[in-house]
């Protein structure tokens, strides 16, 4: 009887290790990335900041975290995991898009997540779930549940 409580135990110390691991916290915030998104920022507040940075940066770039300063929402900064992003890009204008922001989180091998912001008339370049005219989420992430 006492080796079966043993190894019981073994058993639900390994399971709560393997739950509250980095990695599982990584998965999770992809799962449920734009769930949890949407709890700490609105559509016009990603249209807002993504048509700013339109207006500052018109032409192909990619930006850091630390290119921006101060000009980053911070509630974004603590969606995903620092060490997969964000990583921000902007596109000039294509023959049927206007200019947009791409930001994102990820990695080659948990895959991508992350907003496109342009203009109202901007329709998203990706798979992507509307929040509003021309704000877009999306996670090429495993499920890729929002």
């Amino acid at each position: 009887m006492k080796p079966l409580v043993t190894i019981g135990i073994l058993l639900v110390i390994g399971f709560l290790f393997v739950w509250f691991s980095p990695t599982c916290r990584i998965i999770t915030s992809f799962d449920n990335f734009e769930r949890n998104a949407r709890k700490v920022i609105t559509g016009p507040e990603l249209a807002a900041w993504g048509n700013g940075l339109l207006q500052k940066y018109p032409t192909n770039t990619t930006l850091r975290l630390r290119d921006l300063g101060t000009n980053f929402p911070p509630q974004l900064r603590t969606l995903v995991a620092t060490e997969l992003g964000p990583r921000i890009v902007v596109y000039e204008p294509l023959t049927n898009q206007p200019p947009w922001v791409m930001v994102y989180w990820g990695s080659g091998f948990l895959g991508h997540c992350g907003f496109e912001i342009g203009s109202t008339n901007f329709t998203g370049s990706l798979a992507h779930h509307r929040w509003q005219d021309g704000v877009y989420s999306w996670n090429d992430h495993g499920n890729g549940s929002q």
